[in-house]
């Protein structure tokens, strides 16, 4: 194989080792409540009720979506 091949393979293989890293620490699903008391980086699943509706002002909070 040429020595480019061979760099590409390998460069290849530490992307998708590190993307697998990225994942590790999140393998598991919670609530509000349980997240919050736990030191580990989690999913968190929860519902939206649509019966109260929503709002949004981005010139007060832009990273507030109620």
């Amino acid at each position: 194989m040429r020595k480019s091949a061979i760099i590409g393979l390998i460069t290849i293989a530490l992307c998708i080792g590190f993307l697998v890293s990225l994942n590790a620490d999140t393998d598991t699903y919670s609530n509000f409540a349980e997240a919050s008391t736990s030191n580990k980086e989690e999913h968190v699943m929860g519902n939206w009720e649509k019966s109260k509706g929503t709002y949004y002002d981005a010139v007060k909070d832009p990273n507030h979506f109620a």
